[in-house]
């Protein structure tokens, strides 16, 4: 497999080389295609396909949610130098993962889906937030399971996919989170 390609876009020359060490000091697999505005970063997108993007929010002529419609099948993550409850809505709404994070004492978010599984969950697992298509084998796993709600977004930027799902509260692990971890992961 050759090298993954991922966009980053920051119009921080200090965090783009700090991005850069990382990538050469873990030996990341990855070319990165640098762009320092929405402008720059939209003509990369239309020269190349992308398998990730990593976005600053704050760009000199714009916003990460600025390229999101150009992103729609592309795992996207958004960085935010602040905690700014109106960007976190933004955000949120745009379906960024841990944006809120430990601010209102959330553990970070934990999904079976492709590489975000080798990151494991955080925490005992006492208490988990489980957004899914269908009870599954949620009964089997853990001892209290109650859907709580529903997840729908008409504003294009969910993919059919991961819309129209339900959320699911469950609790009291049958087995240790670790073991009931393994059995998670998916590649779709």
């Amino acid at each position: 497999m050759g090298l993954r390609q991922v966009l980053v876009a920051d119009d921080d020359l200090v965090d783009q080389m700090a991005f850069a060490r990382l990538v050469r000091s873990a030996a990341l697999p990855i070319q990165c295609t640098w762009a320092d505005s929405v402008a720059e970063a939209k003509e990369a997108l239309g020269a190349g396909n992308f398998d990730a993007a990593v976005l600053d929010y704050w760009l000199g002529d714009g916003s990460a949610l600025d390229l999101l419609p150009d992103l729609r099948t592309v795992p996207t993550l958004i960085v935010a130098g602040t905690s700014d409850p109106g960007i976190a809505a933004e955000v949120r709404q745009a379906g960024a993962v841990d944006f809120l994070g430990k601010r209102y004492g959330l553990p970070d978010a934990a999904s079976g889906h492709n590489n975000y599984w080798l990151w494991g969950p955080s925490g005992s697992g006492e208490v988990v937030i489980v957004i899914s298509r269908q009870l599954g084998d949620l009964p089997d796993a853990f001892e209290e399971v109650s859907q709580e709600g529903f997840i729908h977004d008409d504003t294009g930027y969910v993919q059919p996919s991961e819309n129209d799902l339900s959320v699911f509260v469950v609790r009291k692990p049958r087995k240790p989170i670790g073991l009931l971890w393994r059995q998670t992961k998916h590649y779709e």
